[in-house]
Formats: C-alpha cells, sequence, structure tokens
C-alpha cells in the first residue's frame, strides 16, 4: 500500500485499506479504536487535494481550478494529517502491523523524504512521489528536471529503461536528445507524433525541426520523419489508405510519393480502383484521377480484346475440325 500510495493510486490503496481484516464483524467491538484509525486515513487520502479542472466519477480527490485555492486546501489537508498523527488514539490501537502501516501511509501523505525513498522502486517512483508530497506547488520543467536529477542520485539505476532517457530530454527541454531517444527506443510512429509535441511552445524546437536540410534532400527533419512512416504504411495492404494523409503533409516530396504510391495500386481491383479515386478526389489531385480512370479502361479495352481474340481462335479451331 505504501508503495502505491507513493505514486498517487488513491483509489487503489483505499480500496485496500476498506478490506483490511479490522472490518470483520466480529471483532468491531475489539478493534473498534483500529478501525476508526484505519477509516481516518482512508478518508484523507480520498479527500487529497488535485490541481485540475475535474476527475472521473471513478478517481479520488478534490479538485481545484485556481492554485491559491489548491495551495489553501493543500495546507488545510496537511494540518489534518499533522493531527492524526499526533492524536493520541495510536496509543490505543494494539495491533501493530496495523497502527505501523497506518502511520507509514501518514509519513508519505506528509512528505517525509526517508518513507518515500524506501516505498518507491527507481527514480521515476520517487521523482512521481517528490511532485505530489514534497513539491506539489512545483511550476516549470527546469524545476522539474532538478528534481529529476537529484531523485536519479537517490536511486540510480544499473539498467536504464528506454523511458528514462525520453522522459530526461521532455524534462530537460533538450529537443535533441527526444528525438536521438525516440529514434533509438521507439518506432517510425513515435518519430512522426513526436515531432508535433515538441514543436508545440517551444520556438527553438519549431525552427531545429522545420529547417530544411540540404543533407537532407532539401526536407526539414518534420517531413522526413512523416515520409519515413508513410513508407511504412504504403508497404502495407491494411495501411496504403493512411499514408495519404502523411505523404499530402510533406510540402517537398509528399505529392510525388503520393502519385506513385496510387499509380502502383492495382486498377482492375474494383474496390481498390474506388479507394483510390476517393483519394484522388479528396486531395484534389485530378490529373492522377484522369490517369489512373484511362489505366482503367486501357486495361479493360485489353481484357475485352484478349477475351475476343480466345473467342476467335476457339471458333477457328471448331470450324477447321468440321468437314
Amino acid at each position: 500500500m505504501s508503495s502505491a500510495l507513493a505514486v498517487g493510486w488513491l483509489e487503489t490503496v483505499v480500496k485496500l485499506l476498506r478490506l483490511h481484516g479490522s472490518y470483520r464483524f466480529d471483532q468491531l467491538s475489539s478493534r473498534e479504536t483500529e478501525n476508526g484509525l484505519v477509516e481516518a486515513v482512508a478518508v484523507l487520502i480520498s479527500k487529497m487535494p488535485r490541481m485540475r479542472p475535474s476527475l472521473r466519477e471513478d478517481n479520488l480527490g478534490e479538485c481545484y481550478k485556481t492554485k491559491p485555492d489548491f495551495m489553501k486546501a493543500w495546507e488545510k489537508w496537511r494540518t489534518q494529517i499533522s493531527k492524526l498523527d499526533c492524536s493520541s488514539y495510536w496509543l490505543q490501537c494494539d495491533h501493530r502491523q496495523t497502527r505501523e502501516g497506518l502511520k507509514n501511509l501518514i509519513q508519505i501523505m506528509l512528505g517525509n523524504p526517508t518513507v518515500l525513498s524506501n516505498a518507491t522502486f527507481n527514480w521515476m517512483e520517487l521523482f512521481i512521489s517528490h511532485f505530489l508530497y514534497i513539491r506539489p506547488f512545483t511550476a516549470g520543467l527546469e524545476s522539474m528536471h532538478n528534481s529529476a536529477q537529484k531523485c536519479m542520485q537517490v536511486k540510480p539505476v544499473s539498467i536504464s529503461h528506454k523511458l528514462f532517457g525520453l522522459i530526461l530530454g521532455i524534462l530537460g527541454e533538450n529537443t535533441e536528445v527526444v528525438l536521438a531517444e525516440c529514434s533509438r527506443s521507439f518506432g517510425p510512429w513515435m518519430m512522426a507524433h513526436a515531432v508535433e509535441l515538441l514543436t508545440a511552445g517551444s520556438t527553438h524546437a519549431e525552427i531545429l525541426l522545420h529547417e530544411e536540410h540540404s543533407k537532407l534532400g532539401g526536407v526539414s527533419i518534420e517531413e522526413l520523419h512523416r515520409l519515413v512512416y508513410a513508407q511504412v504504411l504504403s508497404s502495407h495492404a491494411l495501411t496504403w489508405q493512411i499514408a495519404p494523409i502523411y505523404l499530402t503533409s510533406c510540402i517537398k516530396q509528399g505529392i510525388g510519393l503520393l502519385e506513385n504510391l496510387l499509380y502502383k495500386q492495382p486498377v482492375q481491383h474494383s474496390q481498390i480502383l474506388l479507394k483510390s479515386i476517393e483519394i484522388c478526389r479528396l486531395y484534389e489531385l485530378d490529373t492522377i484521377n484522369s490517369n489512373i480512370m484511362r489505366l482503367r479502361a486501357e486495361t479493360v479495352r485489353y481484357k475485352a480484346e484478349r477475351v475476343e481474340q480466345e473467342q476467335w481462335r476457339k471458333l477457328e479451331a471448331e470450324e477447321g475440325g468440321h468437314p
């Protein structure tokens, strides 16, 4: 339960508390104080202030939309936890394991660094616990990055998970690191869509990713990754229809590659032909549409001529067989 609470799994912790053995009806009279303490901790956890517009119905916590309201609620909540921690009822709780477990949960909510460190497995979990219980008013990626680095010093990892490097790059606002981690650890889908997220609100990232490079054939990094992902989509019969979405967003080379993709589709298959025509109309590719229709007509005419020739050969063979 301590580990779950440390990373903010409030619903899980409250459910486990209310499944506690002290709720057996034959024990209610002898463990009334213990039951009360369990319920008090469960209620405090369920009332944890959350700075967000709203929560789903099954999520616990109380929402506050503005920072001043959140800060007031947070101080009030922490005061209630401190009062419970100093309560004389703990002396009346005879069940040692329950008493120590509940005290541990209280120390997590109070932001005790040692208890948080013991309750978390890696620096990422420790970072989340610090963000929740020690520095809930943290704003800005720079502060988060510094906190993450401190957590890494407390809990260094021998084997780095692929997400760790990516998250550090994001917190450090290092576009090059984020791209390198995405390229090394994730597929072309991630590369094509990570660019959209990186350019949001970052002038440096926007310039870096939109700048055209002669080494890349005159395209930008953003367009390059979209082209790569479009090529992956184009190579499969079930996904080629999605590729035009990405190709039409590539100014330099996208339309040319889209033309090649459409011309490669077999015009003798009616469903594929209709899909190609639909794509041409959607993106106003009138010339390609006309060419595809002409290819279809030529294919049909060629097939009809083949059938006609075959029929003539059969007739000639039949006539040649009669005296």
